[in-house]
């Protein structure tokens, strides 16, 4: 066997279910809403997906075509290639490293609270962006975007073909993700497995405004009144320790609850179990996806108006109301 059956269940536990979808654990198997497939539509509490950890099998009792085997389950909660999981664990037993099973961040306690990455020197493989990389930040408009870092300055990996994002914090170019620039490349996104994940933005925060807006997308969070970016769905613990320590409220702004079914479920969970941490209702009449998308596709940025932020933010019932009549 190529691969252990462990890397699997590590990958399931500390990067797919987390708070979006609990697990529920006994010794034969792990039982969780499938994340393929999402599970029923009418019950929140329905629970069909069965990950067997002792033989690497995953069973979705809603919908068959969701079960799979080995790395089969990974390419299918991923919605990749199977030989693009294939050659990332081959990559991880061969060199001790892996981009989908990237070392979870220590916490806090483990790091100490003053701990932080050192200042990113840039690899021979890393060039200046081409003609053709600078024709698709115009496309998206990241050079107009009105909270993006000073003097944001871009890579290409040409070892990866990607677009290399700095990632600007209080430390400086501390931290960085890699993003896809074709179609057939996957995943999407690769993050540095090594290192501790920044929070992206908090140098362009403006104090005199008491609400941080906690995002997933760097591009995303540019055009929103103190955007910072997190690189997931939701902060780790370190990132938590650096928003704590910042003088603003947080605000949990995911991608488009109406489209996005990750988002929703993430939003949902947390105003059921965290009633007072606040939560960003995208408008109804909002069809894009995300932030950045929204610009594009419309035109026009209200994401950096407070007024606008500060209506559609709510609490607890009042967020699963609004969220209810979508």
């Amino acid at each position: 066997m190529l691969f252990d059956d462990s890397h699997i269940s590590s990958y399931i536990e500390s990067r797919l279910v987390d708070i979006v979808f609990p697990i529920y654990k006994n010794s034969v198997s792990w039982n969780f809403r499938c994340p393929i497939c999402g599970d029923s539509k009418k019950s929140q509490r329905k629970r069909r997906g069965n990950y067997y950890p002792n033989n690497a099998m995953y069973i979705c009792y809603n919908d068959p075509e969701c079960s799979a085997a080995g790395l089969n389950i990974i390419a299918k909660m991923t919605n990749t290639s199977f030989s693009e999981v294939y050659k990332d664990f081959l990559n991880y037993a061969t060199k001790s490293q892996s981009t989908f099973f990237a070392k979870k961040p220590r916490s806090t306690q483990e790091i100490g609270a003053k701990t932080c990455n050192k200042p990113v020197v840039v690899p021979s493989n890393w060039r200046e962006i081409s003609p053709k990389i600078v024709n698709y930040l115009n496309q998206r408009k990241i050079y107009e975007a009105p909270n993006a870092p000073m003097n944001w300055h871009f890579y290409h990996d040409i070892e990866k073909d990607r677009l290399v994002i700095p990632w600007a914090s209080d430390n400086g170019f501390t931290y960085y993700q890699e993003r896809a620039i074709h179609e057939w490349q996957s995943p999407k996104y690769l993050f540095p497995f090594d290192t501790i994940k920044e929070v992206f933005g908090l140098s362009t925060l403006d104090e005199s405004w008491p609400y941080i807006m906690v995002m997933e997308g760097a591009f995303d969070s540019i055009w929103v009144k103190n955007g910072t970016a997190i690189g997931g769905l939701l902060p780790t613990s370190y990132q938590k320790s650096i928003l704590s320590q910042r003088f603003g409220e947080t605000v949990m702004f995911f991608d488009n609850q109406r489209v996005d079914k990750s988002a929703k479920m993430a939003t949902e969970k947390i105003a059921k179990n965290n009633a007072k941490l606040k939560l960003f209702i995208w408008p109804k009449m909002f069809v894009a996806k995300d932030a950045n998308e929204h610009i594009t596709s419309t035109g026009s940025n209200p994401f950096f108006d407070e007024d606008f932020l500060i209506s559609h933010t709510f609490t607890g019932i009042r967020a699963l109301l609004e969220l209810t009549s979508f």
